[in-house]
Parts: C-alpha cells; sequence; structure tokens
C-alpha cells in the first residue's frame, strides 16, 4: 500500500497500450469495436507461452501477431471467422514462431488454445452480435459487471484425459478457481486483465456516472476495485522497497 500511494498520481502514465508499437489500438480513439475485439482475443490466449528450440515465445510476439493479422485483415477477428478458427490459424499469430519452428509439445498446446478462441467466437455471436465491444457496453460502465458478463457467457469446458478432468485453468475460459485447504478460492486473474485491457485500450477513462461527458467507451466508474496481481517483477519490487521476502498477492475484487 505504501508503495502505491507513492507512486499514484503517476502510475497511469507510466505505460500506455500504444507503448512499443505492441497493441492494436487504431480505431480506439474514435470508440471503435474492432480494439476491443482484439483485446478479447489476445487475452483469451493470454495464459502461457512456451519456449521453442531456439527461442521464447513471449507475450509480445502474440500481441504484435494479432496486430499484424487485423492490419492485413480487418475481418480476422469476426465472431464467425473465431468460432471456426483453426490450429494453423492460433500458431500463425505467434509471429515470427510459424512451423516448423514449433515443436510437437508446443503444437499440442496452441492446439488446445484453438478451444478458447472458438468459445469467444461462438459466444460473441450467440449473445452479443459478433462484438466484444457489446459485451462491455451492456456492463454500463462498471468493471465488475464486466467481469460477471465475461465469466457468465465464456465459462470454457474443462478437457479430460483418461475419463478424469484436467485441471489446469486455461483449459476452462476464464473460470479460473482452485481449491485451497479445503475452500474454493475464486482468483479471475485473466478475466481481471482482460478488463483492465480494455480499459487500457480505450484511454483509461474514469468515469463519473453524474457526469455524462464522462460517458465514454472503454471507461468505468469502478476499476480500482480490479484485484493487483503478484507477478516475479512485483516480488522484486516488495524486496527492494520494503526488505520484505515474502510474496503477497494484494487486493480482492468484491464480485
Amino acid at each position: 500500500e505504501r508503495i502505491y500511494l507513492r507512486q499514484k498520481d503517476s502510475l497511469h502514465d507510466q505505460i500506455a497500450w500504444d507503448y512499443g508499437d505492441v497493441h492494436y489500438y487504431e480505431d480506439a480513439n474514435d470508440g471503435g469495436p474492432l480494439t476491443c475485439q482484439y483485446v478479447f482475443v489476445l487475452d483469451a490466449l493470454n495464459f502461457c507461452f512456451w519456449p521453442t528450440p531456439e527461442y521464447v515465445m513471449e507475450y509480445e510476439h502474440l500481441a504484435r501477431g494479432l496486430k499484424t493479422a487485423v492490419l492485413h485483415d480487418r475481418s480476422a477477428l469476426d465472431a464467425s471467422r473465431l468460432a471456426n478458427v483453426t490450429t494453423e490459424t492460433v500458431a500463425s499469430w505467434f509471429a515470427p514462431f510459424h512451423p516448423p519452428q514449433l515443436d510437437e509439445r508446443v503444437w499440442r498446446l496452441v492446439s488446445m488454445a484453438v478451444r478458447k478462441v472458438q468459445e469467444l467466437g461462438a459466444g460473441l455471436a450467440r449473445f452479443f452480435d459478433g462484438l466484444a465491444l457489446n459485451l462491455v457496453r451492456a456492463s454500463k460502465f462498471s468493471a465488475v459487471e464486466c467481469i460477471r458478463l465475461v465469466l457468465a457467457h465464456f465459462p470454457g469446458k474443462p478437457l479430460r484425459r483418461g475419463g478424469a478432468p484436467m485441471t489446469w485453468r486455461w483449459f476452462v475460459g476464464f473460470q479460473d478457481h482452485a481449491v485451497y485447504k479445503g475452500d474454493q478460492v475464486f482468483l479471475y486473474k485473466r478475466v481481471q486483465i482482460l478488463v483492465g485491457d480494455v480499459w487500457a485500450a480505450y484511454g483509461r477513462h474514469i468515469v463519473d456516472m453524474a457526469v455524462p461527458s464522462t460517458h465514454v467507451v472503454g471507461g468505468f466508474y469502478d476499476i480500482d476495485r480490479l484485484t493487483m496481481f503478484g507477478t516475479m517483477l512485483l516480488r522484486l519490487l516488495v524486496c527492494t522497497q520494503l526488505c520484505c521476502g515474502e510474496f503477497f498477492m494484494v487486493g480482492l475484487v468484491r464480485l
């Protein structure tokens, strides 16, 4: 908390969505739907990255690969195409990594990621007229409601091997939860990152429901209710600032 309070005034300006030319945001300033569609697909796949024989596949490769696909074909992320996406198409988004660079193990994981994209496309087509932005609009500027809508419409389906369900959270859409010491713990890490990314992509606007001029696409009045999730970088920061050897996840979203 002390670290946050020291940095909160400049926090929102430290890393912009367009930093490093990694993300797509061409229509964000106009409140267009393609940026939102891009963010949903990106974060549906933002669950794991894999080493190849010569390189390490990272988040920025997927972000840039998806951006390239959209710039080349603005219909590439249409819901109907996502619902029927192939393994080869998903693999092509991880530029510059393409078969045969992907080994057999990585290829299997990419094939599993196809399920998430297909679920996303089918859900958007069925419930939101094909547009992720319609889901965001349905949240009525509430980040927490946006999370609820994603969880309700994209529950995922666990894979099974030998009759037993596999428990890896990325196979069940955004519904990541676990049992800890007998209690069910709802993490919802990926969906909160998704909503935070939508907010960032459209300019990080804070909505005041009493001021209509602040009611902009991708803005939320309760973005501060999302969880902060710890990473190795956070651990290094905490240890450096507080000389603390423990690792904590701070904040809980109150759903």
